[in-house]
């Protein structure tokens, strides 16, 4: 372990991990999220939980915890994912922090994880690093193991699926979920912080695009390893908050790379694709998925 500590340090002081992780109604999940990150063996991390107006008792349950390394924010309504994590951020810059890492909380890691982050992106010598994400459910399928931007249809960032034997121990990808990705000071001096613009889902995907226009790397590597409850805190991946939110977001970050006849082109290619989609409870979902894109296309126009 000494070796591993002696690796994850510069210039010989240890480094505080700033861990930024985004509270809403998150009861069902914070307890195990909190345990793996008390357990880790790498102390020299610090939480910013913003809550967005849980309504579940989520924030009360944190803030009773007696440890130090824990700070919570309140929002007093939902502000969307990227504008509270732009709070913590904030926060972490503010008081001096070097690392950080944006985090879901509806995860579970092994006690190394953050030992091991930090000892790759000290040997590597990495300003964004990201690991694999298993489903935690199903912890021997793949929820990212890399991820590459695709274009050959309509532009989506694609979260790869396999996990090849013998894999290299890290290599460079074009994407990186925020559902953890650590990123240096300097990077977020340069690049800036998250698009307020999108109130949840593909702000990373435009953070990635960012990057790569920054001509900054993106590292993966697929030893460590996260489980995560994927979309567990928006009703899964079918459910009618989730298709609202995610197409919404969809189409306001083609209308601000791609232009208004691009977004126009893939609207109709989604709806007509969509058609006939139903939604987890049954119900017929394809006008739900119009009105959706639609509320992200006027939201691109009027704010441009």
């Amino acid at each position: 372990m000494a070796k591993v500590f002696a690796l994850a340090i510069k210039g010989g002081m240890p480094i505080t991990v700033h861990i930024v992780t985004v509270l809403f109604n998150s009861g069902d999940v914070l307890d195990t999220f909190v345990a793996s990150l008390r357990a880790q063996s790498w102390p020299d991390w610090k939480l910013i939980a913003v809550d967005n107006g849980s309504s579940d008792g989520a924030p009360e349950r944190l803030a009773a915890i007696a440890d130090p390394r824990i700070e919570l924010l309140r929002n007093r309504r939902n502000l969307g994912f990227a504008r509270a994590t732009n709070r913590g951020l904030r926060q972490g810059l503010s008081a001096g922090g070097k690392f950080f890492f944006l985090m879901n909380n509806d995860v579970a890691f092994e006690p190394d994880f953050l030992a091991g982050l930090m000892r790759d992106r000290a040997a590597l010598d990495a300003e964004v690093i990201a690991p694999r994400i298993m489903y935690m459910k199903t912890p021997d399928k793949a929820w990212y193991a890399g991820g590459y931007f695709n274009d050959h249809w309509v532009f989506k960032s694609v979260h790869e699926e396999t996990v090849p034997q013998g894999s290299e121990p890290s290599r460079m990808v074009d994407f990186a979920s925020g559902c953890c990705l650590g990123l240096s000071r300097a990077v977020l001096e340069r690049v800036g912080l998250l698009d307020e613009r999108f109130f949840v889902y593909f702000e990373d995907t435009d953070y990635c695009l960012r990057l790569k226009r920054a001509g900054i790397p993106i590292h993966y590597v697929p030893d460590q390893v996260m489980l995560h409850d994927s979309s567990a805190l928006s009703g899964g991946h079918n459910s009618r908050r989730f298709i609202r939110l995610f197409y919404r977001s969809y189409i306001q970050l083609l209308m601000k790379y791609f232009g208004l006849a691009y977004a126009l082109r893939a609207m109709l290619r989604l709806g007509l694709k969509n058609i006939r989609h139903r939604d987890s409870s049954g119900a017929p979902a394809g006008w739900s998925i119009w009105v959706a894109m639609l509320h992200g296309l006027a939201s691109s126009v009027v704010r441009r």
